[in-house]
């Protein structure tokens, strides 16, 4: 479990979470989370802090040996900058920082990195938001389509008297419909009852059905 214990000014990761070798002393467990917990209470961007850990561990062979740089020392690390920052990077988001020479230091180029980002949470927002709409728009088209085996004569005679729910099972076939297999099934089994928004549904299959008849 990790956990940031700040009145003591310490972070609590053990071997399980980071997954280091078994003969990893604790002392050097220590010390690692001693490591993380000043680079992340010391830096305001999870990018610059993810490459400051990695730089810091992968030149101390003592580190390294023990496998704190291995993939799942690097997760473990990420992990904790996520759960510091409410951030949600991947272990290779170190790869986008660019650096540049200052006033005769090297330093990272954190605007252009947050700038990046932004661009970056923007498009998958707006992806996010397509699929969305691609879902919406799949649901609807499937709720104005009739579902395999309709059956008018049972359907009706459902509408007319909801309490007959045995005739669910001889309306329609309960998985080509947008609700599912799952849905139609607990309805049946008297599970949860048939609502306003079923029997709406099952009208407008009604009307569909007409409307294909009729052309």
């Amino acid at each position: 479990m990790i956990t940031f214990d700040h009145d003591n000014q310490k972070l609590l990761c053990d071997r399980e979470e980071w997954e280091c070798y078994s003969n990893t002393p604790d002392s050097v467990i220590e010390k690692i989370n001693e490591l993380v917990y000043a680079v992340v209470t010391t830096n305001t961007d999870p990018v610059v802090a993810q490459k400051t850990i990695y730089d810091t561990i992968n030149a101390n062979v003592e580190y390294r040996g023990y496998g704190f740089r291995d993939s799942e020392g690097d997760q473990c690390t990420t992990d904790i900058i996520n759960k510091y920052y409410n951030s949600k990077i991947d272990r290779w988001a170190n790869l986008s920082l660019t650096a540049e020479r200052r006033n005769e230091k090297w330093v990272f180029n954190v605007t252009k990195h947050q700038k990046e980002m932004k661009k970056y949470q923007e498009l998958e927002q707006k992806i996010q938001e397509l699929q969305q709409e691609v879902d919406r728009l799949k649901k609807e088209e499937q709720e104005n389509q009739l579902p395999d085996g309709f059956k008018i004569k049972q359907t009706l005679t459902l509408l007319q008297d909801t309490s007959k729910l045995d005739l669910l099972l001889q309306s329609f076939t309960w998985n080509d419909t947008p609700q599912g297999h799952l849905y139609w099934s607990a309805i049946f089994n008297h599970i949860r009852k048939l609502s306003d928004k079923d029997i709406i549904q099952l009208q407008k299959w009604v009307i569909l059905y007409y409307q294909q008849q009729a052309k």
